[in-house]
């Protein structure tokens, strides 16, 4: 996935918190500043707020405190190079292009190549949970949560789905979501919106991260705690009996913020 995307698509759902690269573990911490961990050390690496974590051919992208799209060496912290001057959000990277939502220009979708030249519209549509993924974009739509592809060059838009859905995981053949017409169930479709499968019609399910056959989430009818649902047999268990959003997964860890401590970015060391 690393050599193709610069960072999962479970984690840009949840706002880009943590990163696994070659060049560690990188993370926002309580601080909500950049840390990297390798096998031989951990600790600060960056002293900015940052969110969207991306990393693609030695540099680490993210969004600073304004949403601007910078990156810096991944193995070494420097003053911030601006790429991207716009508010932007759901950042990603597939195939050394940057794909975003331009809060500057209503959340429509554009493209920018990895040193920042070339930003273009990619299309019209405001955006929701964008992913770049196969060589396609998916998100859903701002007003409808209906859930849409479209080609990286803008054409060939399709619907894939006329239901709200929120938290599309994007995990091989398939796409995970919560379904917020039928309750906020789990479900997973194939790319082109067709094959639809149940997982678990019990959860209402926010914050989704898929991982290593393990679906994460925030269940809605249990105090917005932490539960994770294997993919395959559809059950589902508590984690962590706090109220939490914004998931994210590298090997070995969960990170997440907690909501009784404003939003603070907290890490659960969990079996992979």
């Amino acid at each position: 996935m690393k050599y193709t995307y610069g960072n999962t698509s479970a984690n840009i759902m949840n706002s880009g918190t943590a990163l696994e690269c070659p060049a560690g573990i990188v993370y926002i911490g309580p601080d909500f500043c950049v840390y990297k961990e390798t096998a031989e050390s951990g600790g600060p690496f960056l002293n900015v707020k940052a969110r969207y974590l991306n990393y693609w051919d030695g540099y680490l992208y993210f969004t600073d405190e304004g949403g601007k799209i910078c990156r810096v060496p991944a193995d070494r912290p420097e003053e911030p190079e601006i790429l991207v001057p716009f508010d932007c959000m759901c950042v990603n990277i597939m195939n050394g292009t940057l794909y975003f939502r331009n809060l500057s220009d209503g959340k429509k979708l554009y493209a920018a190549d990895p040193d920042g030249r070339n930003i273009r519209k990619v299309c019209d549509a405001a955006a929701l949970f964008l992913n770049a993924y196969r060589g396609k974009l998916y998100f859903c739509d701002a007003d409808s949560y209906n859930l849409f592809c479209v080609d990286c060059s803008g054409s060939n838009l399709k619907m894939l789905s006329g239901h709200k859905i929120y938290y599309p995981n994007m995990a091989g053949d398939r796409i995970v979501y919560s379904d917020k017409t039928q309750g906020g169930h789990l479900y997973s479709m194939e790319l082109d919106g067709g094959g639809i499968e149940p997982i678990d019609e019990t959860a209402e399910a926010y914050y989704l991260n898929v991982f290593n056959g393990k679906i994460y989430y925030r269940n809605y009818r249990d105090g917005h705690t932490l539960w994770v649902c294997d993919w395959k047999s559809g059950r589902s268990s508590k984690l962590l009996d706090e109220d939490i959003f914004q998931i994210n997964s590298v090997p070995g860890s969960l990170f997440f913020c907690k909501k009784i401590e404003g939003g603070r970015i907290c890490r659960l060391k969990i079996d992979t």
